[in-house]
């Protein structure tokens, strides 16, 4: 009987890190809303400051930790970063300090977070698959949507029976408990006996660019490539505007007439649409040029932002809330071009020095979006700029990708080591 390769355990380990990183940390934090800023007297603009301070302390560490994880081994790393997060939850739920609280939602929570779901986890599955690298990164990417379904339930459970303390520490115990043992199942590198199957790899000549030398590339080189950061800018502004579009479809949907029911199941709506389209990914990815992919799926985000301008339509929000969660599959195809591009030598350098763009874009998206709405009433100001911000980021990516290398700035002189 055939063995099971050992990458795909890799896989499930990084699904459930994701799982749990997404529903505690972000499905599950508006649960703690009313009950902490009952019992500590906050409003709720300073409970929304505990997301801003994780959301920058992520982009201030992210390439720091990115940087020294392309030299440190990974699953001593796992392990500590596990340990870290399920005791700063612990701490969290019963400290008296304001300025311990700070800390551990600027630094060790965003720091934690990424070491055991984000950075070192991709990391892993770059070095255990080449022929099936998108799929992998999908799948463990499906960890994401299912989160949002598996964990709120629990954690509200929790809260209404016992306190909104007790679910905090019970949460972090819960992460130590379960991501513990599944470190037994990391290992950093394929071994000699370890082979990768190769069926229903990607086809050869789909993919234009070759994978670069095994030395990692300094942060100065990567600053100065343009085809990173055309890459990275061009993801980075159209996911932001998928995200804030994401965030907006209860109050546009409200807005537009329809009842709160009917304005919430969009919201299941366009989950569904990310498990859908993530799942479909792990099956095309590999065998498609990485710069098409993302031009397609940023085109259909497109589409669909422009979509809700017909909100008064029903049938045309559900439509384009489900195809809005194609765009959840955008980091797994960028990241394996990354690595095509670059080498997964230089991939935690890369993965720390996206994250700040991501971040920061995502901040002036949210922002904009409200600022857009209280200015003129409605979401269209919204949504035509959006639009046309995911136009920019579809010629952005197009340029380097496929019109830069007249200019020098090709994928190709990259992985030749000219920039």
């Amino acid at each position: 009987m055939r063995s099971v390769y050992f990458g795909w355990y890799i896989v499930a380990v990084a699904m459930i890190g994701n799982l749990l990183l997404v529903g505690i940390s972000f499905s599950s934090y508006g649960l703690f809303v009313i009950p902490v800023s009952g019992d500590l007297g906050l409003s709720r603009a300073d409970m929304n400051t505990g997301l801003v301070l994780m959301n920058v302390g992520a982009a201030i560490s992210a390439p720091i930790l990115g940087k020294l994880l392309d030299r440190l081994p990974l699953k001593p790393t796992i392990l500590t970063t596990v340990l870290i997060y399920g005791s700063c939850l612990i701490v969290l739920a019963y400290s008296a300090s304001i300025w311990v609280d700070v800390a551990i939602l600027f630094l060790g929570l965003p720091t934690a977070s990424l070491g055991f779901a984000m950075l070192a986890p991709d990391m892993l599955l770059a070095r255990w698959f080449k022929a099936h690298r998108a799929r992998a990164m999908s799948l463990a990417m499906l960890g994401m949507p299912m989160g949002s379904v598996m964990v709120p339930p629990v954690v509200g459970l929790l809260i209404r029976e016992r306190d909104w303390r007790f679910a905090l520490a019970t949460v972090g115990i819960g992460v130590i408990l379960v991501l513990l043992p599944l470190n037994l199942f990391v290992r950093e590198r394929p071994g000699a006996t370890d082979i990768e199957p190769t069926k229903a790899a990607r086809r050869p000549g789909t993919d234009p660019i070759a994978s670069a030398p095994g030395q990692p590339l300094t942060i100065g080189k990567l600053l100065g490539s343009m085809p990173f950061w055309g890459n990275a800018l061009g993801f980075s502004l159209a996911s932001a505007c998928m995200q804030a579009c994401q965030v907006s479809l209860v109050p546009l949907a409200v807005h537009a007439g329809f009842s709160d029911m009917s304005a919430t199941s969009l919201v299941s709506l366009n989950g569904g649409g990310a498990l859908v389209s993530i799942l479909a990914t792990s099956v095309i990815a590999d065998r498609f040029s990485r710069p098409a992919t993302l031009l397609v799926i940023t085109s259909i985000v497109a589409t669909m932002t422009g979509a809700l301008l017909f909100s008064r339509n029903y049938t045309v929000l559900a439509v384009a809330s489900f195809a809005l969660g194609v765009g959840n599959a955008l980091p797994a195809v960028l990241y394996t071009h990354l690595i095509d591009c670059f080498g997964q030598a230089s991939f935690g350098t890369m993965l720390g020095l996206v994250m700040p763009a991501l971040t920061t874009f995502c901040a002036a998206a949210y922002l904009f979006s409200g600022a857009a709405f209280d200015a003129t009433g409605n979401y269209a100001l919204m949504l035509y700029v959006f639009v046309a911000l995911q136009i920019l980021a579809m010629a952005l990516m197009y340029f380097v990708n496929y019109r830069g290398q007249r200019f020098g700035y090709g994928p190709r002189s990259v992985s030749s080591g000219t920039f």
